[in-house]
């Protein structure tokens, strides 16, 4: 399995917003090139009003085939840019980790 960590660091009073187009417009998307969704979390825990959230989101992917192929259509998908472009006003920071158990035999060395 490979796991990919986002972490969006979201601006005062956007939270909800944020989740609800990743609900509605990334998720599908997402399904589409093979990732699932794992875990939803926030930090601190609790949203505050003067202060950004960090919005982490765990996904898991098959293989490292898998990854691959959602990255490369991530990469040709309209919609996946258009949607982290319309994403980028409400947001301060993004990163994204790709981890992997080290005891996996599937993950190429």
């Amino acid at each position: 399995m490979i796991h990919i960590l986002d972490g969006l660091t979201v601006l005062p009073g956007s939270l909800g917003e944020v989740r609800r187009r990743i609900d509605e417009d990334y998720l599908p998307v997402a399904a589409t090139l093979g990732m699932r969704r794992l875990h939803t979390w926030i930090a601190p825990a609790v949203e505050l009003a003067d202060r950004s959230t960090e919005l982490l989101i765990l996904w898991e992917l098959d293989d490292v085939p898998g990854y691959w192929a959602a990255k490369r259509g991530g990469a040709t998908d309209p919609q996946v840019g258009a949607f982290w472009s319309g994403l980028e006003p409400l947001l301060s920071g993004r990163t994204r980790r790709i981890m992997a158990d080290p005891d996996d035999p599937t993950v190429l060395r």
